[in-house]
């Protein structure tokens, strides 16, 4: 087998990130006269939705998951093929409850909606930090991942394409603005499903065809889709992936900057809207693809595991090694296609956030220091943001290479700083009541409890053997392939029927190693009550006026229904009305107010209604929760 790229290989890949880096370089050409950080930011809001779409999908699938997903699959089966329905689930519930919110306030960063709601900027500074100190090492991981199959196929040490990598995704990023990252994320997505499909054909022609690599893969107990034991220290439960992924990508979808950026560029919310939907078959097909790539790996090492016999030194090499076996001299230039598809999925991820994260420090920090600038500066300031964060990720790759699995680390890095912030924005739109004071107590709750986890998992680490299925060596003589450790591993006959061994943690380890797929639930959950019940204790939001559009005017309708009656009460001893936007029995509200922003009540079916401009709302909802007469 061929330790290295050949010569057609290297000039698809160079060819290949020449391309992106131009296509940021014609952007900043074309649109080297703007003047404002508008256009560099949100492409002017002129973006049409394929596109938009293409960038999303290119975004939602990071370098850590082409190559990371089918290592999942290969070492625990295909339970984890469900993400599909969580993924689908998280982009209807960003279309048809969160994106309209955002858009209407026209936001260029998305923790303005925190400053908003919450009427606090200390709580948005919080946010921001929270997100600036999540998200750089998490693209220090997205830096990381093709710096590792680099490694497998050149010359070049890991190092050396982590500065390579970073470099040219700083250039493009900071030189072309939103439009330049969505027409690069437009040709690196086109690569990606190129490449893919390539392994897959390929990798199920050697093995005889897909219906033999699924055979293979059954032998091997890798095909489950059914396990539902609910054990939070498994990896391979359906409920685990399923409530994971769920808060995973909901909050991905709805509240990440990267996601939010793209949707709020388009031209109106219908717009908006159908980038999302149209980028849902999208979804399913990649996640798809890359089990299927887990499959055909299975199939092709099912009896003779590159790992236990020394040929590739961690989980993370293995689909590099993988298609360089399979693509070995008769098929030149796709290894270096599929090297290009991973790369393209880590630049995708990487400008994405460089220009999501130079916008949120340039809107919430920059912009108030540089406010005596002209205002073309705005533009040449926000570029260099984005070339500082970039510089930053870089240092953070060096770090990340003392980690031993990729797809761990970066769903812990990003999932203890997503469900917290996403749990923050939930207690925003659908709970009335949360106030600043709820929100700084759910955000440093949940990622207190989410980093506790990871840190411990870091220092007290979990033996592989309690999170995998069976591996085995049988076949290696067969193929006159040599076992230098001679590990046997398990026999082919019994694997059909192995299962991972249920685990029982004792003392720390029921914390520490409980599974990265679950550590977005965790802070989720401990979010919303802690904000809850510290909103409730401080009184909600008496005495202060919100804008009834910072909250989901349907679910907040109902959720007033469920409190205890005395809160329902205004201090007036009047009682609420029975029919929102109508006193009971004719009799007025004392000074009914409108909130800030709006001329619109609530119907009694929750919906939304006109209002007219020269009268205020009586709605029951805003009095009780924003009017200073609340007893709240």
């Amino acid at each position: 087998m061929s330790d290295h790229f050949g010569a057609v290989d290297y000039v698809v890949f160079i060819g290949m990130l020449m391309i992106s880096t131009a296509i940021g370089l014609y952007y900043a050409w074309k649109d080297r006269k703007t003047t404002n950080e508008d256009e560099f930011l949100r492409g002017g809001k002129t973006m049409s939705p394929f596109p938009v779409c293409i960038s999303i999908m290119a975004s939602f699938l990071p370098s850590t998951s082409f190559i990371g997903f089918p290592t999942v699959v290969y070492v625990t089966g295909t339970m984890f093929w469900v993400i599909v329905i969580p993924a689908v689930l998280g982009a209807v519930l960003a279309a048809e409850v969160f994106i309209p919110v955002f858009y209407n306030m026209n936001l260029l960063s998305v923790n303005e909606y925190i400053h908003k709601r919450f009427q606090s900027h200390n709580l948005q500074i919080i946010t921001n930090l929270s997100t600036l100190l999540a998200m750089i090492p998490f693209f220090g991981v997205e830096l990381f991942a093709p710096s590792i199959a680099l490694s497998i196929v050149t010359d070049m040490s890991i190092s050396s394409s982590i500065l390579v990598i970073g470099l040219i995704v700083t250039i493009y990023t900071s030189m072309g603005g939103l439009k330049g990252v969505i027409w690069t994320d437009f040709f690196q997505f086109t690569v990606m499903v190129a490449g893919v499909l390539a392994v897959i054909i390929r990798g199920a022609n050697i093995s005889g065809g897909m219906a033999s690599a699924f055979q293979k893969a059954h032998t091997g107990g890798r095909i489950e889709f059914w396990n539902m034991n609910f054990d939070i220290y498994s990896g391979n439960s359906f409920w685990v992936i399923i409530t994971g992924f769920a808060v995973l990508f909901s909050g991905t979808f709805s509240t990440s900057q990267l996601q939010v950026q793209r949707v709020i560029c388009m031209p109106s919310i219908s717009s908006a809207k159908k980038a999302l939907y149209m980028a849902i078959p999208g979804y399913i097909s990649m996640l798809s693809f890359t089990v299927l790539i887990g499959i055909v790996m299975y199939a092709r090492y099912y009896d003779c595991d590159p790992m236990l016999t020394g040929r590739v030194g961690r989980p993370d090499q293995l689909l590099p090694y993988f298609v360089l076996d399979i693509f070995e001299g008769d098929y030149p230039g796709l290894p270096g296609m599929f090297v290009a598809c991973v790369f393209g999925g880590s630049l995708s991820t990487l400008s994405s956030g460089l220009n999501a994260m130079a916008s949120i420090v340039w809107d919430d920090y920059a912009k108030q220091i540089f406010h005596r600038l002209p205002v073309q500066w705005g533009v040449y300031v926000t570029k260099l943001l984005a070339v500082l964060i970039g510089i930053l990720s870089i240092s953070m790759a060096f770090v990340v290479m003392e980690t031993e699995n990729i797809v761990e680390a970066a769903i812990m890095l990003y999932g203890a700083s997503n469900g917290p912030l996403f749990g923050l924005f939930c207690l925003g739109l659908f709970f009335p009541w949360g106030n600043a004071y709820g929100g700084a107590a759910a955000l440093i709750a949940g990622q207190v409890m989410c980093f506790w986890i990871v840190i411990g998992s870091v220092v007290d680490k979990r033996s592989p053997a309690t999170m995998s299925l069976a591996l085995s060596t049988e076949g290696c003589a067969a193929r006159n392939i040599s076992n230098p450790y001679n590990i046997t591993g398990a026999p082919i006959s019994i694997m059909a029927n192995y299962k991972i061994p249920d685990y029982y943690p004792t003392g720390n380890d029921m914390i520490h190693h409980i599974s990265p797929f679950f550590v977005p639930v965790i802070g989720f959950v401990v979010s919303l009550i802690v904000g809850n019940i510290v909103s409730l204790l401080t009184k909600g939001n008496k005495g202060k006026r919100l804008d009834i559009n910072l909250i989901h005017v349907k679910v907040c309708y109902y959720m007033e229904k469920v409190l205890p009656k005395s809160w329902r009460q205004l201090e007036n001893d009047k009682p609420v009305p029975s029919r929102p936007g109508h006193p009971p029995h004719g009799q007025p509200i004392s000074e009914p107010m409108t909130p800030m922003g709006t001329n619109r009540y609530f119907s009694s079916d929750g919906n939304e209604d006109d209002y007219p401009e020269d009268q205020q709302s009586t709605n029951p909802l805003t009095n009780l929760f924003v009017d200073k007469n609340t007893t709240l």
